[in-house]
């Protein structure tokens, strides 16, 4: 799986890792973590696979029973652990399913 080699990546050199899981619905796009906290640091497989099977079945609990066009993002932002550099070497991935 890509998020444990990125994990273990980002620990061997440094970095913290978060994620941040996104649903668009027709046209509004829903973040689908709290709107407070749009990044969720993860230190683990286990809290990356906790984090996004909550998730995403909450997200598909809210989804009405009529035929959408939905598609769901996941950010993986890798940043240095040092908050000087953040800002200049942050690495994003995105993952869709169209």
């Amino acid at each position: 799986m890509a998020i444990s080699e990125i994990l273990s990546k980002a620990m061997e050199f440094g970095k913290s890792v978060s994620v941040s899981l996104y649903e668009v619905i027709q046209d509004p796009a829903y973040d689908l973590l709290d709107p407070k906290h749009l990044e969720v640091a993860v230190k683990s497989i286990q809290e990356f696979h906790n984090l996004v099977v909550v998730v995403f079945k909450k997200s598909a609990q809210k989804i009405p029973t009529e035929q959408t066009r939905n598609h769901k993002g996941l950010m993986i932002p890798v940043t240095p652990e040092d908050d000087n550099l953040k800002t200049m070497l942050t690495s994003k991935m995105y993952f869709v399913d169209f």
